[in-house]
């Protein structure tokens, strides 16, 4: 082949090649060069990202253990149990077992990974643990006792000698509630299997930027090591490495010697070549270190330059063969002529000589032959390609176009007209009975020829009805405009519109609007007015009529502006609703109007019309007879005030009455009691049982009085709602019951509850209620109580569960009325209101309250705060 082209073609080709060969390599060089920089340093930046967000969790999770640590030191139980302990009480066995209990249940589960939570008292011992086989175990050495003991510590990781585990412990110190003195120090056992779960969200850079995307990962790691350079997580080569392997790399060297942090390029704890990056997490003097192979990293380099070489390859051989026939142009001539003519004359019409040069006769001669030759080619190809265009214009309009011949035969069917009919082109053009398929019976076609035949100056527009394929019968209007645009070789031509859809849209609006007028014509008692955007009066039903006192004669084609007047509507406060229609959509004010001499309010709605476009075209007023409805919510609102005025007045006499009532039954008391001191030895037993009885009653309705007092000062002497700490009150409640609670032996557990907006006081008296009915109503079994929350909605719900003697479920709705007692006094005393007082303070937060019960089963009273605030619940 390169013998055809002789040597000055090879010498032209040689020469071509070896100028596109050296570019190529200096670009290939820079750019594997630039691309080995990009990569290296997105791998730093990757591996720099991933470290620092490891650094940031473990940060996050020594401060999330250091909080609850400090949570726990403050628990009120724990530091009174161990004062208790401290004090050598004589019931410290209890005391302990009650600690552990609290310790297990309540705090060990609160910390993820925990495994223990113990406390040691001021000599370093064990006082109480979640695993109570170390009670009783020293650790007066220990960092987590010294250092707790003076604040907040947190341990290295260490190998426990008990299970020969890696764990860690956090520290805080307790101190006494009321000498405020250190009396121990509480500690969290942490598994540091939490550290590999923080590390394993961080495996590959490949998560962090795609820049590096290709990295498959086999070699990125990320772990933590300790200031002696053992491994604190798992290693993806090295089995069993936590705190069994030492690291004794650079990242490592740096950080110790200091306290730096390193990005770049070292040899690893395998002696292979890595590119990493450390992080110190100073707290704990913690190395984490986030790795990958060089070898790994770098191979997209590798896949770069095999990119770059078959690149240059393919372009060296495109290079060659362009010049290859460039050059092949030049010794060609010749040829081309005698093949081109040997074509021709076998009725090749598109074969042309291939002329090289423009100098001598050959040449001439094949360019005055080329011309011929194309010139009537052209002339045919552009005949041919009219027609093409002027068909596919014809056949994808997107109306239906029809042609004819002489004879009236179909000649033209396009696409429109087979969506339209179902009826394929096939089955129309040289059909000679497409009329009779297209319009059964002789009339419909004799009609059809008519329409189709006649000519005229105008577009002659009909409507016909056509069969489709599907059996169905569509409405197509015809325009028949042969004449006004003749098209040669068709005797008539027409297009048409299938109307079929849009007639029957025009029966269901005419049947709409006869439906709606006859809608807005009975309505009984609202009055509607539409206008048009100049405000002149389209509709005007009988409402208006009776409402407006005009008749629709009177007003339709009037301006709303020129009647605005007569029913006694300011016009700027008229101008400026319509103002507000047009910026918001609609607007509603109130009108009063004299009719009968008698004032009658009217409520005005308006609102605006908009077309398909969503513009505004015009008005609609509503108007609504409301004068009754005002009449009501003043009479309403006259009733509210006496009502107020009632409940002043009742507040005040409650108070006058319970103040009174109180004098007489202090002096009956207190002259029952003096006359049994003076003459209890000349009174006979029974006398004496009277005069205990009498005391006794006087008592009883002096404490009903204040109940009562306290009962109706509920909903008016309370104070404003503020955020209330639940769990603060709650404590403050504990220590007001202190008594009864240790006199029964009462064990309450609180889960932690959330802050509301309530009442301090009154909701430091709901719970006082709850839990002492909880304590008084136990049986002969000691009181367990449950006290928790729970988020439904938008409200708390709040729950004090007993184990007590239980309510029988006809008894729940009784049991939150006034003066209803289930039991005698001699069995518990009380004066049947606590329940009502709970409810009224339950209701005024604006929650509800009930009951869940069995008798001999315990009962749980739920009552519901709402979670956020609101001024309509503070009555």
């Amino acid at each position: 082949m390169i013998s055809r082209i002789g040597s000055i073609g090879r010498k032209l080709l040689f020469l071509t090649l070896g100028c596109v060969f050296v570019p190529l390599s200096i670009i290939g060089v820079i750019a594997v060069s630039n691309e080995t920089a990009t990569i290296r340093k997105h791998t730093l930046i990757a591996l720099e990202i991933i470290a620092d967000y490891a650094e940031q969790e473990i940060n996050d999770l020594l401060k999330y253990l250091k909080g609850r640590t400090e949570d726990f030191s403050s628990d009120g139980f724990i530091r009174d149990s161990l004062e208790k302990l401290n004090h050598n009480e004589s019931d410290s066995s209890m005391i302990v077992a009650a600690l552990n209990k609290h310790l297990s249940k309540n705090k060990l589960p609160i910390i993820p990974n925990a495994v223990e939570t113990f406390v040691l008292n001021t000599e370093g011992r064990v006082a109480a643990s979640s695993d109570t086989s170390q009670i009783g175990k020293d650790h007066p050495s220990s960092a987590w006792f010294v250092k707790g003991s003076t604040g907040l510590f947190v341990s290295d990781v260490f190998r426990s000698s008990r299970d020969q585990k890696a764990s860690w412990i956090v520290s805080a110190p307790l101190t006494g509630k009321v000498s405020g003195k250190f009396i121990g120090v509480i500690c969290n056992r942490i598994d540091p299997s939490m550290l590999n779960n923080i590390i394993s969200k961080h495996y590959t850079p490949r998560m962090v930027t795609n820049r590096i995307f290709e990295l498959t990962g086999q070699t990125a790691e990320t772990y933590i090591v300790n200031r002696e350079g053992l491994m604190l997580t798992e290693s993806r080569f090295i089995e069993n490495a936590i705190l069994n392997h030492v690291v004794d790399t650079k990242p490592v060297r740096v950080a110790n010697e200091s306290a730096g942090e390193l990005v770049g390029e070292y040899t690893d704890y395998r002696g292979v070549p890595i590119i990493g990056a450390s992080m110190l997490i100073r707290e704990t003097g913690w190395v984490v270190i986030s790795e990958i192979d060089k070898v790994e990293a770098m191979l997209p380099v590798r896949q770069f330059i095999f990119k770059i070489i078959v690149i240059s390859i393919l372009i060296i051989l495109a290079v060659y063969a362009l010049m290859y026939f460039v050059v092949m142009k030049f010794v060609q001539p010749i040829v081309s002529i005698a093949n081109t003519c040997d074509y021709i004359a076998k009725g090749n019409w598109d074969e042309r000589v291939e002329v090289k040069s423009e100098k001598g006769e050959i040449a001439q001669l094949a360019n005055a032959f080329n011309s011929m030759v194309g010139s009537l080619l052209e002339s045919f190809s552009s005949l041919l390609e009219s027609e093409k265009r002027f068909r596919s214009i014809v056949n994808d309009m997107p109306i239906m176009i029809c042609a004819f011949d002489e004879g009236l035969n179909f000649v033209v069917w396009n696409s429109e007209c087979e969506r339209v009919t179902g009826i394929d082109h096939d089955n129309i053009i040289g059909n000679t009975n497409a009329l009779e398929l297209l319009y059964p019976g002789v009339t419909n076609k004799e009609y059809v020829q008519t329409k189709w035949i006649d000519s005229g100056d105008d577009y002659r527009d009909w409507e016909m009805q056509m069969s489709c394929k599907d059996g169905g019968v569509k409405t197509i209007l015809w325009s028949n405009i042969s004449n006004q645009y003749p098209i040669t070789g068709w005797k008539k031509w027409v297009v048409g519109i299938d109307i079929t859809k849009r007639k029957q849209m025009k029966m269901e609006l005419v049947e709409k609007t006869i439906y709606l007028d006859n809608i807005l014509s009975s309505s009984t008692d609202i009055a509607i007015v539409a206008t048009g955007i100049n405000y002149r009066i389209k509709y005007y039903n009988p409402m208006a009529e009776q409402l407006f006192g005009y008749r629709a004669d009177q007003v339709i084609a009037r301006s709303v502006m020129d009647i605005h007047s007569d029913l006694n509507v300011d016009r700027a406060r008229f101008e400026k609703g319509i103002e507000i229609v047009r910026e918001k959509g609609e607007h509603s004010f109130v009108i009063e109007q004299v009719k009968d001499k008698k004032t009658v309010f009217i409520q005005v709605r308006i609102s605006g019309i908009l077309d398909i476009y969503t513009q505004l075209v015009g008005f609609v007023f509503m108007g609504k007879d409301i004068t009754k409805r005002i009449e009501s919510e003043r009479a309403l609102d006259k009733y509210v005030e006496e009502l107020a005025q009632s409940n002043t007045e009742l507040e005040q006499f409650a108070y006058v009455a319970s103040h009174d009532l109180q004098e007489p039954l202090r002096m009956i008391g207190s002259y029952l009691q003096l006359l049994e001191r003076r003459y209890g030895d000349k009174l006979d037993k029974d006398a004496t049982e009277f005069i205990d009885f009498a005391v006794d009653g006087a008592n009883r309705m002096q404490a009903l009085i204040n109940d009562l007092l306290a009962y109706s000062r509920v909903g008016t002497k309370g104070k404003e709602f503020e955020p209330t700490d639940c769990n603060v009150m709650l404590s403050r409640t504990i220590k007001n019951l202190q008594t009864a609670i240790m006199e029964s032996r009462a064990s309450i557990n609180i889960d932690l509850l959330p802050t509301v907006f309530a009442d301090k006081s009154q909701l430091g008296q709901l719970f006082q209620n709850l839990i002492g009915n909880a304590i008084k109503f136990s049986g002969k079994r000691a009181s367990e109580i449950t006290i928790s929350a729970l988020l439904k909605g938008k409200k708390w719900t709040f729950s004090v569960r007993d184990n007590g003697i239980g309510i029988d479920p006809k008894q729940f709705d009784r049991i939150f009325l006034m003066f209803q007692r289930l039991h005698s006094r001699t069995e518990y005393r009380g004066t049947g209101i606590g329940l009502a007082m709970c409810k009224k303070i339950v209701e005024r937060h604006g929650g509800e309250i009930w009951v869940e019960s069995e008798p001999g089963k315990g009962s749980t009273f739920f009552f519901t705060i709402p979670s956020e605030k609101s001024e309509k619940y503070d009555l």
